[in-house]
């Protein structure tokens, strides 16, 4: 009988590392199909809301709406084919130059650390595009991410840079990235450690 107990509990311990093994590798199966989405043809521009006022979900300050002006001088002639932004008024307005003088309607995704919002939406278009997505600061490094950029050290942007331009081609899955700076360049402040969706 001993032996039997030993040779059970052999087995049950091969079983409970068969199984652990089986986990690990699904959720690298999971992980790999997230990030190996098929992102369409099109030339992706991000960039973060302008300068944003206080409160619960602010709008923009005096220099935000100047940024917004900026952001359309510089995008104006790129032939932007759909525009998206957040849930947030601050990213709805930092479009409204762009999105009133081109008579283009937003398409809103839901702001996450995840990217998937954007994603999910930006997959959806059947044809190429030139598009433009407003984000937070802590949402651009995902987004780009999984826009199938690679080799991008960035973490949370700082709280008082609003002037970054990315710009992401998307050609036959081929992924190439230009990192621009647009309008004037923001004051620095002090005001401390990010707080999420900045």
């Amino acid at each position: 009988m001993p032996d039997y107990e030993r040779v059970l509990k052999i087995m049950m311990t091969r079983i409970k590392y068969i199984i652990f093994i089986a986990c690990v590798l699904a959720a690298k199966f999971v992980d790999a199909q997230q990030n190996s989405i098929d992102i369409p043809d099109g030339i992706y521009y991000i960039v973060r809301h302008a300068e944003k006022d206080t409160g619960t979900n602010p709008g923009l300050t005096k220099e935000g709406i100047l940024r917004s002006g900026d952001l359309y001088r510089e995008l104006k002639t790129k032939k932007i084919g759909r525009i998206y932004v957040s849930q947030y008024r601050r990213t709805q307005m930092t479009a409204d130059s762009l999105r009133l003088r081109l008579k283009l309607d937003t398409l809103h995704y839901t702001a996450d650390n995840s990217g998937d919002g954007l994603v999910q939406q930006i997959t959806r278009q059947r044809k190429q595009l030139n598009v433009l997505s407003i984000a937070h600061s802590n949402t651009i490094p995902t987004i780009l991410n999984r826009l199938g950029v690679s080799g991008l050290v960035l973490q949370d942007i700082p709280d008082e840079e609003y002037d970054n331009l990315f710009v992401v081609t998307v050609k036959k899955k081929k992924v190439s990235l230009k990192w621009l700076k647009y309008g004037k360049t923001p004051v620095k402040s002090n005001s401390g450690k990010m707080q999420p969706l900045q």
